[in-house]
């Protein structure tokens, strides 16, 4: 059916799309016409809802949510999207009281492939046991063969605005991101890509603990060409421009410093409160270039307009700007490789050490254990300055002495001399004058 060729040629190569469509023009001229336009389409408007949504025959109209999803009751929804629609819901089986959420995976999106994959992706996403990750807990298919998933329900609100209402400071941001590198971290160590990390898919609960939402939901629903290939994208999958790495964008074969990227645009936005590019171009390869060719953006400046509370946009250069942007890297030798070198650079950075991002420099380096260790540098220098007056009080103290020692000298010279005049000279003219014994006798003594 269309759908399929559809899919099909999403698969292809610009030169084996083309020859088929050539093909196909030939023996059925109003199909290829239809593939053409939605080719187009998913070429230019791939932002949540998948191009195959606009098929005629699967078109989505207006629907009234379902009461039950297998032991689950329908409660209220949530959020929709390309993909499904999102509810929040109630067991009622009898077995015990939980509140969840259900996303309903639209039933035209389903393939044989999908749920053979279905089963054995579900056990690898709910054995990721991470407080900072919703797990999924459950899912199964409806009885018109909708996909259903079965997730740990988050009452809470996006990263971005719980720290803007908390008027949190860098360091407070920085510290919460990193429980989310930590659950992203996790992840991929099971092989596990996010592929959608954004503010929408980061809810903070009531207690301030951050959860990471719909994780590898991308993956669960969009099955790969490979089977032993775990992170290849396809060109229709769902992804968010703006959040996306340039290699996601040009669908190539990702790796996790992919979702370093969307990590980097996350902190970007916590700390000035806008993303660092906006989507205009009319495909994702041209913004994936305009990506690569544009100029990093200075945090202060992202900030001058409209500066999260409690982020002072002064401190927003150095070493923070050094870090988001070796994390926002359009060029993958030259970004972190995994969120553990990420999360280790925050963590330098908050404790005050040499982060990597930095060029390597003696000097800095210097620099940062000076600021680090403020109360015994501050110790060290005093004492330094002890030490180098009680070594001019002593130098001046011996200069007094030596000078002393010199007059001394000087003065013992002088009386000797006198005395040498009085012994000597003035004696023996007195012996040629008779009488003068007695003089000569008290000058002696004298």
């Amino acid at each position: 059916d269309l759908k399929r060729e559809f899919l099909e040629l999403l698969e292809q190569s610009e030169a084996t799309r083309a020859a088929t469509l050539a093909h196909l023009e030939m023996e059925a001229p109003q199909r290829a016409a239809e593939l053409r336009r939605l080719l187009a389409t998913a070429a230019s408007e791939f932002l949540e809802a998948p191009a195959w949504t606009r098929v005629a025959p699967i078109a989505v109209t207006a629907i009234a949510p379902p009461v039950r999803i297998g032991p689950w009751l329908i409660k209220e929804e949530l959020g929709r999207g390309g993909m499904g629609t999102v509810y929040r819901a109630e067991r009622d089986d009898g077995s015990f009281a939980q509140t969840v959420a259900v996303k309903l995976i639209r039933s035209e999106l389903a393939s044989e492939d999908l749920r053979r994959r279905f089963d054995s992706e579900r056990r690898i996403l709910a054995s990721l046991d991470h407080p900072n990750v919703a797990r999924l807990l459950d899912a199964g298919t409806t009885a018109d063969g909708a996909p259903y998933l079965v997730l740990e329900y988050v009452a809470g609100e996006p990263i971005d605005r719980y720290c803007d209402a908390q008027a949190m400071t860098i360091e407070q941001r920085l510290t919460l991101l990193r429980q989310v590198c930590g659950a992203v971290r996790v992840a991929h160590q099971r092989l596990i890509l996010h592929r959608d990390i954004k503010t929408a898919n980061v809810l903070v609960d009531a207690r301030g603990v951050p959860k990471l939402l719909d994780f590898g939901i991308a993956k669960l629903l969009a099955p790969d060409m490979q089977q032993t290939d775990m992170t290849l994208v396809g060109f229709a999958r769902p992804l968010t421009p703006e959040w996306s790495s340039p290699e996601q964008l040009r669908g190539e074969p990702l790796s996790t410093a992919s979702d370093v990227y969307s990590l980097g645009v996350l902190l970007f936005v916590l700390l000035t409160g806008r993303r660092p590019h906006l989507y205009t171009s009319t495909s994702p390869e041209a913004f994936a270039a305009a990506i690569e060719s544009a100029r990093p953006v200075a945090l202060r400046a992202a900030a001058s307009d409209n500066t999260p509370p409690g982020v002072l946009s002064g401190r927003l250069r150095g070493d923070i700007e050094r870090l988001v942007h070796k994390a926002l890297a359009p060029d993958l030798r030259e970004r972190y490789p995994t969120v553990a070198a990420l999360d280790a650079d925050i963590e330098r950075l908050l404790t005050g050490r040499p982060i990597e991002a930095h060029a390597r420099s003696l000097a800095y380096r210097f620099r940062k254990l000076l600021l680090r260790q403020r109360v015994a540098s501050a110790a060290v220098v005093l004492a330094s300055l002890g030490l180098v007056s009680a070594t001019l009080f002593s130098l001046r103290q011996a200069s007094i002495a030596e000078q002393e020692r010199q007059r001394a000298e000087r003065r013992f010279a002088d009386v000797r001399r006198i005395a040498n005049v009085v012994l000597f000279d003035l004696n023996d003219t007195l012996a040629n004058i008779s009488g003068t014994l007695a003089v000569r006798q008290l000058l002696v003594e004298n």
